[in-house]
């Protein structure tokens, strides 16, 4: 079985579970339960949200709406992406200063959306099976061994000379703790 549909089962299995043991006396009505208090912070609900803390009041419980809650959070695609990418990509200077001196609710979080674009890239690239080159050949290879031999070798000369240093006689403890 492939961890995606193993994944599906859990989750399915879940869903089902989660149904069988709820609360009792909480009426489910199309994967929406109907509670008198908030499941966040416990203040009784007065309207479709919670006064207190701003959760939802009714909250969908089914695999659909789990699904839906997923891509909402990782792709979060409301009107802030299509306000902040158009700037991003034609007038970055622009957006930054704006998100610096404190328009933030307009735009997407930059850190959020290079988080999000690092995790697309590597999605895509894992999809079509484009990986960096772990193995050098020919001629990459023998100027990668020739970089490190003389690093080594440079290294090498160095720790000498230092060694000579440390060894004359008349270095004053202060020039020999700090060689």
């Amino acid at each position: 079985m492939s961890d995606i549909t193993e994944a599906l089962g859990t989750a399915a299995e879940g869903g089902l579970l989660a149904r069988a043991i709820s609360r009792e006396g909480t009426p489910i009505e199309k994967g929406h339960f109907a509670e008198g208090v908030c499941l966040n912070c416990g203040t009784e609900l007065t309207s479709k949200h919670c006064h207190e803390c701003g959760q939802k009041a009714h909250l969908r419980r089914t695999i659909g709406a789990f699904f839906h809650d997923l891509l909402h959070g990782a792709l979060h695609l409301d009107g802030k992406v299509w306000r902040t990418l158009p700037l991003l990509i034609f007038k970055p200077g622009q957006l930054t200063r704006r998100y610096v001196e404190g328009e933030r609710t307009s735009f997407v979080s930059p850190m959020a959306l290079f988080l999000f674009s690092v995790f697309l890239m590597f999605a895509v690239f894992q999809a079509l099976g484009i990986s960096a080159p772990t193995d050098l050949s020919g001629d990459a290879r023998e100027e990668v061994q020739r970089i490190v031999a003389n690093e080594q070798s440079r290294i090498e000369d160095e720790i000498s000379e230092l060694n000579e240093k440390l060894e004359e006689p008349e270095l004053g403890d202060a020039s020999r703790s700090a060689l």
